[in-house]
């Protein structure tokens, strides 16, 4: 397929633009329903207990990194490449081994549970006891949807979506009803919907799944370890720019300084999680463009760069003059007192806009071990300087160290993938003299 060629037609500008504009629906049904919830339970549950959902959820996408960099980021690279052709095979070994990993990850969920629970609360310990039962159903949603975005058919994964956003809605306003609302029912409830969404997905993409071990599985295995090493890697630490500070910094701002950590949070996560959508397309265009030209690619990521900071800062300036007003609309007279700190906020979504695309084109050239060294600096300058900052300045302080640790990710990506353009364009030149 092509993408991006010297002159644009119309009729592939409407085609990628219509596939950009339902993966963005696909986001907001999907990531748009638990950012509503996120906002009513930071409105009906008490701070403490806001910060338990915050903490656990946190937690959990340790394992949601994990599984990602093992299967689902392989999966956009090799299923819209090498094994394009023998997609369900491909997609069936994925999904036993997704039941494989799941199962280790609820199990470390569960020690975790019994550990933390002595350290912080009894909520807690709770709140993890049930995601490790919701986990497996979770990820394997997390997967499917996937899926969809490798043969560039998101509409499917967008129609889930609707259905998602309904059950899951209705399943947290029946818990609130029956006043059974708390972290632990809310995290069984999305492990249920999941499940039902999940099988609906697998009635469409008929994986073939063979629970044996062959060739073709042992040599998928090897193409997903080799990718994923350094991917594992890198999301580990991305996990530890995004979200340690809620697992590490209860001590010195308590769990209501995590709740208002996580209530801050809230108001960039609308076009963080936009970009995070259109990642998952954009990585098999790249990819796909690569094979063809890496002169193709880089076209493209100069465009969607233009396009993502051009969106980013339009919603900086919107955060930056609306942000007090936001704050009540959202939370009513909770946690007015932070508008002061709505700027600092606002600078994140910039931050991922950059990073997100030069994230995929180096994951596109399959330079994932630049990508883990990016995130190597930027997480350690987060979590070092951010707990440093916090023990100062609170939650100013965090967020201080989200900013700056995003600053970093940019530079460090920007060089690495302008010295491989640079070395392209060496060659390039060498082979017309």
């Amino acid at each position: 397929m092509e993408f991006i060629e010297g002159n644009f037609s119309k009729s592939r500008i409407f085609h990628w633009s219509k596939k950009g504009s339902i993966a963005i629906l696909d986001q907001v049904l999907f990531n748009g329903v638990h950012f509503l919830i996120n906002i009513l339970l930071a409105r009906w549950l008490l701070p403490a207990k806001y910060g338990v959902f915050a903490i656990a959820f946190s937690i959990f996408l340790v394992s949601a990194a994990l599984h990602a960099a093992i299967l689902v980021e392989p999966m956009l690279v090799f299923g819209a490449g090498k094994y394009r052709d023998n997609f369900k095979k491909y997609l069936g070994i994925l999904i036993e081994g997704h039941f494989v990993i799941t199962l280790g990850a609820a199990i470390i969920l569960t020690v975790v549970a019994l550990f933390i629970g002595r350290i912080y609360s009894k909520d807690i310990q709770v709140a993890l006891l049930a995601l490790s039962i919701a986990t497996p159903f979770i990820l394997l949603l997390w997967l499917l949807r996937r899926a969809f975005y490798v043969s560039l058919q998101p509409a499917w994964s967008a129609l889930g979506g609707t259905i998602y956003f309904i059950l899951l809605l209705l399943s947290v306003f029946f818990l609130r009803l029956c006043h059974w609302l708390s972290p632990a029912t809310y995290f069984l409830s999305m492990g249920l919907c999941s499940l039902l969404i999940s099988l609906f997905f697998i009635y469409l993409l008929h994986p073939k799944c063979s629970f044996t071990i062959s060739p073709d599985s042992i040599t998928m295995q090897k193409d997903h370890l080799r990718y994923g090493r350094w991917a594992l890697g890198t999301n580990v630490l991305a996990w530890g720019v995004n979200n340690s500070y809620f697992v590490i910094l209860p001590p010195w701002i308590g769990l209501e300084g995590v709740a208002a950590l996580r209530a801050l949070m809230n108001l960039s996560t609308p076009l963080i999680q936009t970009n995070s959508a259109l990642s998952f397309l954009l990585l098999p265009i790249l990819s796909r463009n690569r094979a063809e030209s890496i002169a193709k690619m880089n076209k493209s990521v100069k465009l969607f760069l233009t396009l993502f900071i051009s969106v980013a800062i339009i919603y900086l300036l919107g955060l930056v003059f609306l942000g007090g007003s936001i704050l009540r609309l959202l939370y009513k007279n909770k946690y007015l007192q932070l508008s002061g700190l709505v700027p600092l906020v606002a600078l994140l979504p910039l931050g991922t806009a950059i990073t997100v695309i030069l994230e995929n084109a180096l994951r596109a050239i399959e330079k994932t071990d630049n990508v883990f060294w990016c995130y190597v600096i930027s997480s350690t300058v987060a979590i070092i300087g951010g707990i440093l900052l916090a023990v100062v300045l609170g939650v100013k302080g965090v967020l201080w160290g989200y900013v700056i640790s995003y600053l970093v990710a940019c530079m460090m990506m920007t060089l690495f993938y302008s010295r491989f353009i640079n070395i392209y364009k060496m060659k390039l030149k060498k082979v017309t003299v």
